[in-house]
């Protein structure tokens, strides 16, 4: 099967971004990026609340490292989402001084910066949005805009995994705060039984006390939004495998 340069290419920085953070994600953009032109930093941005906040950046000099949040006019705001978002069909844009970001840029850079903003992800009211920035004026020329327009799609594609990713890790997180509740009184009355000489429960049998209370909680609900699996964090073949495997009763609901 024959594959095109360009997918190649795609498919090479979707590899390689995969599994990364938002800080590795910008430093390892920034070397790319350093080899094509000139970069004093590289920073990903998202707008909320009448905010610019950083998310992560890679500066080549201290002085290069931009603030974490820059709070800017709510009309000149929402010029900028409106002027990135839907101007030129969600495209990418060089630095003019008469656009919405020169207020933003005089406020991130100390001295004069010339950047090319290349627009990841806008959801409701935010948007996500890479800065490649240089020193000085006018440092990018179009040459440049089109290498950026060319891997940007492998972008979308790598911060989209990145947030799908950290959205599961919430919820892991979220099912392990519940899971510590929901087991909190019965570890309580086990290690009750175990000092009255009963012995320490074996790893099954608190895996089906587990399982159990929370199958009550969710009065036999095992997959969907507030369903057992999401709550244990377990995928929904895997709690059901458990299930057969002890065979515990699952109550109707």
């Amino acid at each position: 099967m024959k594959h095109s340069t360009e997918d190649i290419l795609h498919s090479m920085i979707v590899a390689t971004l995969n599994h990364v953070t938002y800080p590795e994600f910008v430093e390892r953009l920034a070397m790319f990026f350093r080899n094509y032109m000139p970069v004093t930093s590289v920073g990903a941005y998202v707008f909320f609340d009448y905010r610019i906040v950083k998310i992560a950046e890679y500066a080549f000099t201290s002085t290069a490292a931009g603030p974490d949040t820059v709070d800017i006019d709510p009309e000149v705001l929402d010029r900028c989402i409106h002027e990135s978002a839907y101007g030129d069909d969600f495209d990418i844009h060089l630095q003019h001084e008469d656009d919405a970001f020169a207020e933003f840029y005089a406020k991130v850079h100390t001295q004069p910066a010339s950047s090319i903003r290349i627009p990841l992800l806008y959801y409701k009211d935010r948007m996500l949005y890479l800065s490649v920035s240089a020193y000085g004026r006018d440092r990018y020329t179009e040459d440049h805009v089109e290498l950026c327009r060319l891997i940007r799609p492998a972008l979308i594609l790598a911060v989209s995994n990145m947030d799908e990713r950290q959205r599961v890790d919430l919820r892991n997180t979220e099912a392990l705060k519940k899971l510590k509740r929901y087991t909190e009184d019965d570890e309580d009355r086990s290690e009750g039984a175990a000092s009255g000489g009963e012995g320490f429960l074996t790893l099954d049998e608190y895996t089906i006390r587990y399982i159990q209370k929370v199958l009550r909680h969710t009065r036999g609900r095992v997959a969907g939004k507030n369903g057992a699996a999401v709550i244990l964090g377990m995928h929904v073949s895997t709690l059901w495998s458990k299930i057969r495997k002890f065979h515990i009763p699952v109550p109707r609901e």
